[in-house]
């Protein structure tokens, strides 16, 4: 979807003029993230084959070059946590609404926390002379390995929660209006749509009792190698370090270190999956190290190679772990909400063939991509508000703060940002808004367009609906 699509959209959304002259002032071509090659569909598109290395560095991108005093507009933080966003009904029935936010700076007093508490509290108001049945939805910016929960209550008491994965973080998030650009894209709806079946057919080579020679070998390596050009299937890896690719010669590499019999990882899978036909032939080599260089051949190593069929669906099902063991190597910090398995596995499945990095070959970085990547993610409740009454729902969440990185030397150092949207992608006519904060002497403001002047004792403004984007950046009073 083009620039051009996103202002169609957005004419249908509660979007103010402020917004589509952003969206409008966007590039042509939406920007791609700075850490990943072109994106294109594993399922479309899996016969180019570029091997990479490892990446993992969650939330690292974009620029501050900017964010300065002396401008009206919000920071480009290098680390943007993303917008807190309005509630929203899944059906649209007319329901009018107040809305209070406050942004609580509790856990700053601990001297090193970052984070803030949020109440998004709206007064929903059913004019009709008929009980109203809708599906609450709050969006909310996060990621599967640091998500944090979202309580949902009406009238004080707390709602069944069901989260939903939204599918359009396909890149690195730097600002709002990328957010907004999701949104307006249709992603709550991709969100409620079924996965793909991923019925491709693939051959499968399964590597196992490997014989390994004793040797002086510094890392032992069994290298696969097979013919390819540019019409050869495309090969997926699972237990797989790396490989090579001469295309002037034609052929391909894929290479795994050798196990110690002793290693706890010594039975893990070491998977080698041709979408497609099977391979015309290859050959097995063992190699010192993984250099896998002509003249370091390690002699003596073998392994027996079980070929079968499956289809990719089944193989990645067979593979995929939940990102509550996938969120460990991050560090998850205490608190966050570790979705199912289920929900884990369907949000994979949607991004096939629409998002997946076209240089990740290997599972392992697929998994993990998804696990990282930055998406919205929607908390649902249904409720019943009775003709002509009024309804309290409330949305309590712990937010981040977007941040500069301290080795990056910018003048946002030891600055934190918080932002909101008033409108974009809510279907309720807001009559008022307001926003709270409780700065509990923590905060000095250092940038900000919501109007609160500490000093004065202004803890509590009025929101202007045409303004979409709020922003607020502190930094600790002492």
């Amino acid at each position: 979807m083009n620039k051009t699509d996103y202002l169609a959209q957005v004419k249908d959304l509660h979007a103010s003029q402020q917004l589509r002259e952003r969206i409008a002032a966007l590039p042509a071509a939406r920007r791609r993230s700075r850490r990943f090659k072109p994106w294109m569909g594993v399922c479309a598109g899996l016969a180019v084959i570029v091997l990479g290395g490892a990446w993992l560095l969650p939330r690292i991108g974009g620029s501050s070059g900017g964010g300065g005093a002396g401008h009206d507009e919000a920071s480009t933080f290098m680390s943007y946590a993303g917008p807190i966003f309005p509630l929203t009904t899944l059906e649209d029935v007319g329901l009018t609404a107040q809305r209070h936010i406050t942004l609580d700076f509790a856990p700053w007093q601990d001297g090193k926390s970052t984070d803030i508490q949020v109440k998004d509290s709206y007064v929903l108001t059913n004019p009709t002379d008929t009980d109203q049945t809708v599906t609450l939805v709050y969006p909310v910016a996060g990621r599967f390995y640091e998500l944090y929960p979202v309580t949902l209550t009406a009238d004080g008491t707390e709602l069944e929660t069901t989260i939903y994965p939204g599918v359009g973080g396909s890149q690195h998030m730097e600002s709002w209006e990328e957010y907004a650009a999701i949104v307006a894209d249709g992603d709550l709806t991709a969100a409620h749509q079924e996965a793909p079946t991923l019925d491709t057919p693939v051959t499968v080579y399964s590597f196992t009792d490997f014989v390994l020679p004793e040797s002086d070998a510094p890392a032992p390596t069994l290298a696969v190698t097979y013919p390819w050009s540019e019409s050869s299937p495309a090969v997926l890896t699972y237990g797989f370090n790396g490989g090579a690719l001469d295309q002037e010669a034609g052929w391909a590499q894929r290479q795994f270190s050798l196990p110690d019999s002793n290693s706890p990882h010594a039975e893990d899978p070491r998977l080698l999956i041709v979408v497609g036909d099977p391979l015309e032939d290859y050959t097995l080599q063992g190699y010192r190290d993984g250099g896998c260089d002509p003249g370091e051949e390690l002699a003596g190593v073998t392994a027996t190679v079980t070929q079968y069929q499956s289809t990719l669906r089944e193989v990645l099902d067979a593979l995929c772990q939940g990102p509550n063991t996938l969120d460990q190597k991050y560090g998850k910090p205490m608190g966050v909400l570790a979705l199912p398995r289920e929900v884990f596995f369907d949000t994979l499945c949607k991004s096939f063939g629409t998002s997946i990095p076209s240089n990740m070959t290997m599972l392992e970085m697929v998994f993990e991509w998804c696990n990282i990547q930055e998406r919205i993610f929607y908390g649902e409740a249904t409720l019943t508000i009775p003709a002509g009454e009024r309804v309290t729902v409330e949305s309590s969440f712990t937010k981040e703060g977007s941040y500069d990185f301290v080795c990056a030397h910018t003048e946002n150092r030891g600055i934190y940002g918080y932002d909101l949207l008033t409108q974009m992608g809510s279907n309720l006519s807001c009559t008022e808004q307001t926003a709270t904060l409780e700065d509990h002497g923590r905060i000095r403001i250092v940038r900000q367009n919501f109007g609160f002047d500490l000093k004065q004792g202004i803890k509590t403004v009025t929101l202007d609906p045409s303004t979409e984007h709020y922003y607020l950046e502190v930094r600790r009073a002492n």
